[in-house]
């Protein structure tokens, strides 16, 4: 369980706080990340270089391309305190400090931002790209490990980024920049960022003007949904994608429509794109692996 403070009263127990209305909050909101987690805390403690400015804090981080981490926080909060005595004082934690920018936000000081960032109660940890971007939020301490996560796979360096982001201040819908925007998030396993360029880059007009890219968009974004476990949405992607005639690889998009309808429940659906995919490609490594999914969600099925 995570707990958060919403007021200067509002910590009222060990298993949660409450704001003087008496509203509860317990939430833990986060981009979904997959990965593994950070290894056990060493014995000894160690302490993070917090920075207390906010904005110079940011200008620096972009200069340098690294990701700024913003923690709101309070002296009358206890959820605070606790984070501080038991995650932030991980000498593991510590050792990863050097991906990004520790900020240090007093929450009573800097309502302003909290306001920017939606930030209403504490506990909170806002990472931002170089350029301010969101890429994940937390909110309470309880269950550390996306947090854990997120320290572990948040790129050291944004400067092959640059050019992508440089050219989206010129144009918001350059599909070049937010195509390579999806595939670099896609890389470090910030599934829900990576989401969110892709599609930006089909909503694009140049996307729209060329069949062979919609469709490989569509592919992609239906393999983040897959890992998001969102196989509705999935299967939307996948049956458009097998709707464009130049698509680069029908059978990847045909394994992704066995899976996210086993995963629908659908067995009667995903037979029937197995069957098309074995008869289409049978060469394919996809069809040995559309089969193995298959077979292993009948399995579970069962249990």
């Amino acid at each position: 369980m995570s707990t958060t403070c919403t007021s200067r009263n509002g910590c009222t127990s060990r298993n949660g706080c409450t704001s003087r209305n008496g509203q509860g909050s317990a939430r833990v909101v986060g981009l979904l990340i997959a990965g593994l987690t950070l290894g056990a805390a060493g014995a000894e403690a160690a302490e993070l270089t917090w920075q207390t400015d906010p904005q110079r804090a940011l200008s620096a981080a972009r200069t340098e391309r690294r990701a700024v981490l913003l923690d709101f926080w309070a002296d009358w909060c206890g959820p605070c305190k606790a984070m501080d005595r038991n995650f932030w004082s991980r000498q593991d934690i510590a050792e990863r400090s050097h991906r990004m920018t520790f900020v240090r936000v007093d929450y009573d000081r800097s309502r302003g931002l909290a306001m920017q960032h939606g930030v209403s109660a504490i506990p909170a940890v806002i990472v931002l790209d170089p350029w301010q971007n969101p890429i994940a939020s937390i909110v309470g301490f309880g269950d550390t490990r996306q947090l854990e996560l997120i320290l572990q796979q948040i790129p050291e360096d944004f400067s092959e980024v640059e050019p992508w982001m440089t050219a989206l201040e010129k144009d918001k819908k350059d599909l070049v920049a937010l195509r390579g925007l999806g595939a670099f998030y896609l890389g470090h396993k910030f599934l829900t960022v990576s989401t969110h360029y892709y599609e930006r880059a089909l909503k694009s007009p140049a996307a729209k003007k060329d069949d062979k890219t919609r469709g490989d968009l569509h592919v992609a974004l239906g393999w983040n949904y897959i890992n998001m476990r969102d196989n509705k949405r999935a299967r939307e992607q996948f049956t458009h994608a097998l709707e464009v005639a130049s698509i680069e690889r029908p059978d990847i998009a045909l394994f992704g429509l066995v899976v996210a309808n086993a995963g629908l429940g659908k067995r009667a659906d995903a037979e029937k794109a197995l069957a098309e995919l074995s008869s289409r490609f049978p060469e394919s490594q996809a069809v040995t692996e559309a089969r193995e999914r298959l077979a292993a969600t009948g399995k579970s099925g069962q249990r």
